[in-house]
């Protein structure tokens, strides 16, 4: 007797075994399942997610280049119409410019005049006298022109060049002298840095007054016209 309880409850455990088990293998299973599902789900929205982003930047890329065609356009036509304003405009001024012209050629056009003072002129008897009088009236009024002109071209006043220290072709240096060459401006300049350097030397003068009258350097140049040489001091 106690054999075959000991037999049944061991069966009895070896079967509560197999339903705990199989329980737990299903329980495992649909637990995986349902992170497969979770994961799947994940992956779509992901994939979804990316596939709208990149279909709104699409659409803002096409709508920005929309937008910069339309500007362009805009941009283009108002160009074209401030040429197509310009060139109206300046037709108008050409157009009134040449009005001008011909109206004011037609005014002072002296062969208009004198057709004009012919045909009048021919209804008076005596038509050459008038003719001859006024071509030799203009003929004299051209020539006393003529020598009123050649007149005032004689009787121009001559420059003259080279007469003192301000009409030569270049100002005076501030040494205030022309010289005939220039070793002579050169000599000049030694002169002067001899004659205060031994007056410095000597204790004539002070350092202040040694400085305000002994050049340290000079320039020259010539005159165009004349060809005298002047230098120009430098002092400290």
């Amino acid at each position: 007797m106690k054999k075959r309880i000991l037999f049944i409850i061991i069966i009895l455990i070896l079967v509560a075994i197999g339903i705990i088990g199989s329980l737990y293998f299903i329980s495992y299973k649909n637990n995986s399942q349902a992170k497969n599902e979770d994961e799947s789900s994940m992956k779509e929205n992901i994939v979804d997610s990316i596939i709208d982003d990149t279909n709104t930047v699409s659409n803002d890329v096409k709508n920005n280049l929309v937008e910069q065609n339309i500007e362009n356009t805009i941009t283009e036509t108002g160009n074209e119409n401030q040429e197509i304003s310009k060139t109206k405009e300046t037709s108008q001024t050409t157009t009134q410019v040449s009005t001008q012209i011909t109206s004011s050629s037609s005014n002072n056009n002296p062969s208009s005049q004198k057709k004009e003072n012919v045909t009048k002129s021919t209804t008076a008897p005596n038509t050459t006298k008038t003719t001859t009088q006024k071509s030799t009236s203009s003929t004299s009024q051209s020539s006393s022109s003529k020598n009123t002109k050649q007149e005032e071209t004689k009787t121009e006043p001559k420059v003259e060049r080279c007469t003192n220290n301000n009409n030569h072709s270049l100002g005076i240096g501030n040494s205030g002298k022309w010289f005939n060459s220039k070793s002579d401006a050169i000599a000049y300049y030694n002169q002067q840095t001899k004659y205060w350097g031994e007056q410095w030397e000597n204790n004539k003068i002070d350092n202040d007054t040694y400085y305000k009258n002994c050049p340290s350097g000079y320039e020259v140049w010539d005159c165009m016209y004349c060809g005298k040489w002047t230098i120009n001091f430098y002092y400290r």
